[in-house]
C-alpha cells in the first residue's frame, strides 16, 4: 500500500526527485497510461522514502505504543 508521507517534501531534494520520476515513466495518452505513469512515480517514491526517511509509519506506530 502507497502511502504519501508530507515529511518528504522537508528533503531539499525532493521536487527534483519527483519531477525526474514523473519524467522518467513516459508519456501517456490514455487513462491506462496515466495509471501506470502514477503507479510507477508512487512505487519511486515509496522506495525513495524509505530508504531516505527509514520506514515512518511503523517507527510512529511503534512510538506510540
Amino acid at each position: 500500500m502507497f502511502r504519501y508521507e508530507v515529511i518528504w517534501e522537508s528533503h531539499d531534494g525532493f521536487a527534483t526527485r519527483l519531477a525526474q520520476s514523473w519524467q522518467d515513466a513516459g508519456t501517456m495518452h490514455t487513462l491506462q497510461e496515466l495509471h501506470d505513469k502514477v503507479a510507477s512515480v508512487a512505487g519511486f517514491l515509496g522506495e525513495w522514502g524509505t530508504h531516505t526517511f527509514g520506514h515512518v509509519y511503523q517507527e510512529l506506530k511503534a512510538f506510540n505504543e
